[in-house]
């Protein structure tokens, strides 16, 4: 009965290890897609300035 116990418990622990890290990726992976949105809008930005005519420009 103990070793049901101490595998549970290890599993419990593990279960816990693996949903931080899934919080944790999960939280990562949102601040990659905003610096995604972010740069893109840049680029577009910067592209949108390029084709103006430079008299536009100045």
């Amino acid at each position: 009965m103990a070793s049901l116990k101490n595998r549970n418990t290890e599993l419990n622990e593990k279960r816990k290890k693996a949903l931080s890290d899934y919080y944790e990726m999960e939280a990562r992976l949102e601040i990659a897609q905003w610096l995604i949105v972010k740069l893109t809008v840049q680029i577009n930005h910067n592209y949108e300035n390029w084709s103006l005519p430079s008299s536009i420009m100045h």
